[in-house]
């Protein structure tokens, strides 16, 4: 409501007469604070965080590198004259120089400051080139499309003759910026959970996998902005139907959901918390799914059979093809043996999802830490409140998904990657369910409870939030200084 040139804002009253008052409207915003936090968040992590100090950074340089130069199928290089089958790409040998010739070795623990300014030195030297074997990585069968943006900024340096180091660094910036959009368009999209959307976006696990060069960034973004668009589609009180227009969307968005990390495409799932009334009928709704579906399908085993026989399994003894027969023949004992591993192993994903930094965790946070942040997100939930009902079917519907995501997530470990199918603690690891993370908050949207978000829960949020900027930066200087 306006009257005489105040605004309401929740239960706090903001005269916005004057700039300094039209700034404080703005930062009540949560899209607005999702985009200064994220940035000061984002610059201080690029800056303070050593290169080579994401998970498989100079893996994914490689990756969009390649790109970059149009080839978009790996290098698939038979076993022949006494040597392994490889499989990667081919770049300038002055990344190999960059990475393990200045201080950046994998995994690494503290460096000299002086090694980032020898390392700038370093040129590109196109012409000189060498292969890169990475075929025990996923990132030799990932999809070009999470690595469009890093490939663009790399064309663009190579017209300017960047360095390397350079170019990673370019790379982490730009990527930061597309979260941001994306995660900024995401939060507006969505009728619900606004604020729960900003603090998952300003982790410090987000945060240090979205200012790199991983495909992280893309996949999170894409990941939050479908599943606001289901949550605009489902429990919007001011959308009524399902335009054609949405179902355009919804097949963008499956699209790109079926070129990242696979078992994000799961997240079309949601699609059954829409109510079948606002289709019209229920011959579209169900026809709408089924061709949803199938063509995600589609796209996602495409690729996959593309890609198949560039992807070399990290231990001799696993054969993916043999652990699919054995899990067809005997599922009950494999699932079995899954979940007791997950089970016993499930402890280190609270840790790993809010804030695990360096190439394998080796920057973590205490775990009183660890809660407090998730009841934060818990409590914002359930005290930011809104005019829209979320229903028990539309929740489960939610939970579940996730739930489907984060089994075949850690089922598929199982099949190409681990050994014994009771030993999994290695693979587990909360970024890979965090582009799902807002399904699990859903489940705390109650309207029974009362609140009024007045100027004090702003300036918690924004409190917090700085709170865990300032213990974020400290982490790493201790780490790394």
């Amino acid at each position: 409501m306006t009257e005489q040139g105040i605004k309401v804002v929740g239960a706090a009253t903001i005269k916005h007469n004057s700039p300094r008052d039209r700034f404080r409207n703005a930062l009540a915003r949560p899209e607005v604070a999702f985009l200064v936090l994220g940035l000061i968040f984002g610059m201080l992590m690029l800056a303070i965080n050593p290169p080579f100090r994401i998970p498989d950074t100079i893996l994914h340089f490689y990756k969009a590198y390649s790109i970059s130069e149009f080839k978009i199928m790996p290098v698939v290089k038979p076993a022949e004259d006494g040597m392994p089958k490889r499989s990667g790409s081919s770049g300038p040998r002055s990344f190999d120089t960059m990475e393990k010739g200045t201080g950046f070795r994998w995994p690494g623990g503290e460096f000299d400051v002086g090694d980032v300014g020898s390392a700038l030195d370093i040129p590109l030297n196109p012409g000189t080139t060498k292969f890169y074997n990475y075929g025990s990585n996923g990132r030799i069968i990932s999809s070009p499309v999470p690595y469009i943006p890093q490939a663009v900024v790399i064309d663009i340096g190579k017209l300017f003759h960047l360095s390397p180091l350079l170019m990673v660094y370019a790379c982490g910036f730009f990527n930061l910026l597309i979260f941001l959009f994306l995660g900024y368009l995401a939060i507006v999209i969505t009728p619900v959970l606004k604020w729960t959307f900003v603090l998952l976006g300003l982790m410090p696990t987000t945060i240090h996998l979205t200012a790199s060069t991983s495909e992280y960034a893309f996949d999170i973004a894409i990941c939050f902005i479908t599943i606001a668009f289901f949550f605009r589609l489902a429990l919007d009180p001011e959308k009524k139907q399902v335009e054609r227009k949405d179902i355009f969307i919804l097949f963008a968005l499956a699209f790109l959901l079926s070129l990242i990390k696979q078992p994000l495409f799961l997240l079309i799932l949601l699609f059954f918390m829409i109510p079948r009334s606002k289709f019209g009928s229920t011959r579209k709704y169900f026809f709408v799914f089924a061709a949803l579906f199938l063509f995600t399908i589609l796209i996602a085993g495409s690729w996959s059979l593309i890609v198949s026989k560039a992807y070399i399994p990290p231990y001799a003894t696993v054969v993916p093809h043999d652990r699919l027969v054995t899990l067809f023949h005997n599922p009950w004992e494999y699932v079995s043996n899954f979940f007791v591993s997950l089970s016993k192993n499930a402890s280190v994903l609270p840790g790993t999802l809010v804030g695990s930094m360096g190439n394998v965790g080796q920057v973590g946070f205490p775990l009183w830490y660890i809660w407090t942040h998730l009841i934060v997100l818990a409590a914002v939930t359930v005290l930011d409140k809104g005019t829209v009902t979320a229903r028990v079917g539309q929740k489960a519907v939610s939970i579940v998904t996730l739930l489907i995501i984060i089994v075949v997530t850690f089922l598929l470990f199982k099949i190409y990657v681990d050994v014994d199918p009771r030993n999994m603690g290695d693979w587990l690891s909360g970024r890979y369910i965090l582009p799902a993370a807002p399904l699990f908050f859903l489940l705390f949207y109650n309207l029974r409870i009362r609140f009024k978000k007045s100027m004090y829960f702003y300036s918690f949020i924004y409190c917090f939030a700085f709170l865990t900027i300032a213990f974020t930066v400290y982490k790493l200087l201790n780490a790394y200084y």
